[in-house]
């Protein structure tokens, strides 16, 4: 019973899982990976299209099946890990984490 009673008290606020802190967002806590599961790609380019920030592109290799599929491009580091690109892949071959 202690232990509920101490959740009780001390409630998770919604700033610490956005990764707010108190100056603002800190980018440089947050690192983005994307992973691309070639060998499930059909080379649709949807996650291409769609990506706002445009970190994706065709690669210039093949996969097992013959298709290009997409490489995540972000040198720039402009990825916000919105996860558009994961969603709109009919194949679900893209995963996106965020890292701290």
């Amino acid at each position: 019973m202690k232990g509920l009673e101490k959740l009780k008290k001390s409630p998770i606020s919604v700033s610490d899982c956005t990764g707010r802190q108190k100056g603002g967002f800190d980018r440089m806590l947050i690192k983005q990976k994307v992973i691309i599961n070639k060998e499930k790609c059909k080379g649709c380019g949807y996650c291409i299209e769609f990506c706002n920030k445009k970190n994706l592109a065709f690669s210039a290799g093949y996969n097992q099946k013959n298709f290009l599929y997409p490489e995540f491009t972000d040198r720039e580091n402009k990825c916000n890990s919105c996860a558009l690109c994961a969603l709109m892949c009919p194949e679900a071959a893209i995963e996106v984490y965020k890292e701290k």
